[in-house]
């Protein structure tokens, strides 16, 4: 649930950010710390710095969350093996299928832990499976994922 919420927040503070960048007079300085231009200008530069550091340790942790996969394949097949099976699983976008899968979790948790959980009952038979249309299969997964990632798609635009 943090990690969802944490991306909105940082998403949305990136936004006002962006909107102070274009609305406001931003201070330049020189090298040596001289301010540049008139006295009424905003210092955001520490500001887009932090976000700068920010979006490269997230695209760091991106790839580190990937290193065991491509660890795993290097020692057992080799290394060209290893890159296509990386390529792989960022062309069949599985960041976006864990992103998705997060979501759905953590939906689920607060879903339970506002209302209630539901118990498992012992029957003896298997695990069952059915069709369902998908009407309600996008009714069921639409609020907790699919609107807050065109949401999110928005606001980084």
């Amino acid at each position: 649930m943090l990690v969802i919420l944490s991306v909105q927040i940082f998403i949305l503070t990136m936004v006002f950010l962006g909107t102070l960048n274009g609305q406001l007079e931003i201070c330049k300085y020189t090298s040596s710390g001289q301010l540049i231009g008139p006295t009424g200008c905003y210092n955001l530069t520490p500001a887009f710095q932090w976000i700068d550091h920010c979006i490269i340790s997230i695209i760091l942790v991106f790839m580190i969350a990937y290193l065991p996969l491509f660890l795993q394949e290097l020692v057992e097949r080799g290394t060209i093996k290893a890159v296509i099976r990386l390529a792989k699983q960022f062309g069949s976008l599985s960041p976006a299928f864990e992103v998705f899968s997060t979501q759905i979790s953590s939906h689920s948790i607060i879903t339970n832990l506002t209302f209630g959980g539901a118990r498992y009952i012992a029957t003896g038979r298997g695990f069952a499976t059915t069709r369902i249309s998908f009407a309600i299969l996008y009714s069921r997964f639409a609020g907790p994922s699919i609107y807050l990632g065109m949401r999110t798609l928005i606001e980084l635009l």
